[in-house]
């Protein structure tokens, strides 16, 4: 058993990598720039997340283009790592600062959480994107703004989005992990959700950037534990366990 993992290798005119790891998750010789252009995405690229769609290897990923940000993804041959195809969705009404937008495969189309405060879900085909569904959010967050992380994974039939919060706290910003279940069809409102993070940036790990950061960006499960990625303060990556237990217990009914 293998799995792959990407990152990005820096700050400006990043580019970003897959790489192969075992199955202690430890990285093996196997890996590859994921040569993307710069289709909406002139000046880097950052933030990938691995997704499945019709069973084939997908990584969506934020293009920075100096004042604006875009949302693409992309088809990846599996077996050479070589890309295949980018596409870049238009989304009607977007913003100038487009990110966080977690995919996910629902019979064949992939569909994509906008927000969570509302549940607001995108219909995606290639280069196009359309509004799908929308649902109130009805629960209490304690870990400040609700935005993205890993790609939902199902997981008992319900689709479970590990997503990061962020929050202003003396002077600094905050990152943090939260978890919610939606429902596995249409029009995929939220379930369950945990009130209070499950994890936070270590404030005792030293480092220079500006802001404290735990940025969760892949999760599976596995073994009875959830395993997941996330970028640390802006200056690697890491894995983390949680025990399925842990989770199940912080999970609340909306």
């Amino acid at each position: 058993m293998s799995y792959l993992y990407a990152f990005r290798n820096g700050w400006s005119g990043s580019n970003i990598y897959i790489a192969e790891l075992d199955d202690q998750f430890k990285p093996t010789e196997r890996w590859a720039k994921l040569e993307l252009g710069k289709k909406g995405a002139a000046v880097g690229r950052e933030d990938p997340r691995l997704f499945r769609l019709n069973g084939k290897l997908h990584c969506m990923y934020t293009g920075y283009s100096g004042k604006v940000t875009n949302v693409l993804f992309a088809r990846i041959n599996e077996e050479t790592l070589k890309v295949e195809d980018v596409f870049f969705p238009q989304i009607p009404g977007r913003r100038s600062w487009e990110k966080n937008i977690c995919m996910f495969d629902y019979q064949g189309v992939a569909h994509g959480i906008y927000s969570i405060n509302p549940h607001k879900i995108l219909r995606i085909e290639g280069h196009k994107a359309e509004w799908a569904y929308e649902t109130p959010f009805k629960g209490t967050w304690s870990g400040g703004v609700m935005r993205g992380g890993a790609c939902p994974v199902m997981h008992n039939g319900e689709w479970y989005h590990f997503f990061h919060g962020a929050y202003d706290i003396g002077g600094r910003r905050r990152y943090c992990t939260g978890v919610y279940c939606f429902r596995a069809e249409p029009p995929f409102d939220i379930l369950r959700y945990t009130p209070e993070p499950i994890d936070e940036a270590d404030l005792e790990r030293k480092h220079d950037n500006w802001s404290d950061v735990l940025f969760i960006g892949g999760a599976l499960f596995k073994d009875g534990r959830w395993v997941t990625s996330a970028g640390i303060h802006d200056r690697h990556s890491e894995i983390r366990f949680y025990s399925q237990a842990d989770i199940e217990d912080q999970l609340v009914h909306v």
